[in-house]
């Protein structure tokens, strides 16, 4: 057997950790109890997850927070004289966070860099994401949205964009304040709703299966530039919404539905 497994470099070993039990992991779990490389992944994972919550059900007080600590290790530069010595202190006599930064320190993370490459400045490699991931531009204009274009690659298979209830203020030579997008892929549909709140712009995502049922519990990544900006279940209606966005590119993921898209709002 290999030394290395390719799905170590394939599978969400965070969304898996939290929610393994799910009938889509019942693959990787069979997998899992055979392969030497993917059980320990998964426990170096757990182990990282267990540490961070304990540090997170202690009192607040008690331990820096984790996006501290993370920024701790990765730019401590970022951080004032201050904040680096009272951490390093605090790491010093804490072996809870002494612990949990000993696994950051020893974890690669470039297994969750796969989405952050489109956030690189160069042409060639955004050109080499447009391939890779399906991508909606929405044109956001003084009198309205509308999307303006589409690049499908599987598992999307087609989009199509509804009609909105005009507002009381709309007139028949404005676009609409609002877009709504209808995303069909092999194993859901999904509703993208976006409606535009001065430079703001709210959104709400809808999955339902192929028979149109709700698919509730179905962990979701909203992702700007690289970093993680929300992520939750959606909830029995099969819904979620994101808090309010601004205007850029942002990629919506759901590893359930192994479903991945770039939505861009664009002026």
């Amino acid at each position: 057997m290999p030394a290395t497994c390719q799905q170590t470099s394939a599978i969400d070993f965070a969304a898996f950790v939290t929610d393994a039990a799910r009938p889509e992991w019942e693959a990787f779990r069979r997998h899992a109890q055979g392969c030497q490389s993917c059980s320990a992944e998964i426990q170096q994972w757990t182990t990282l997850e267990k540490t961070l919550r304990a540090v997170g059900q202690d009192i607040p007080a008690t331990h820096p927070a984790e996006e501290l600590l993370v920024q701790f290790h990765n730019r401590p530069q970022s951080l004032t004289e201050a904040d680096r010595h009272a951490l390093a202190q605090h790491l010093h006599e804490c072996p809870t966070c002494g612990t949990a930064l000993s696994l950051l320190a020893s974890f690669d993370f470039s297994r969750i860099q796969q989405w952050v490459d489109e956030a690189q400045p160069s042409q060639g490699r955004r050109e080499k994401k447009a391939g890779a991931f399906s991508r909606l531009i929405v044109q956001l204009a003084d009198t309205g949205m509308r999307l303006i274009e589409s690049h499908l690659v599987p598992p999307l298979l087609a989009v199509q964009e509804l009609l909105t209830s005009p507002t009381p203020a709309y007139r028949p030579t404005e676009e609409p304040a609002a877009v709504n997008l209808n995303i069909t892929t092999d194993q859901a549909r999904i509703t993208v709703t976006a409606v535009r709140e001065g430079e703001q712009i709210a959104l709400n995502l809808t999955f339902h299966d192929t028979g149109q049922t709700a698919l509730a519990g179905q962990r979701v990544f909203l992702r700007r530039q690289g970093r993680s900006v929300f992520s939750a279940k959606t909830d029995s209606n099969g819904e979620l919404r994101p808090p309010r966005l601004k205007p850029d590119t942002y990629e919506v993921a759901c590893p359930g539905l192994k479903t991945t898209f770039q939505l861009e709002f664009c002026s």
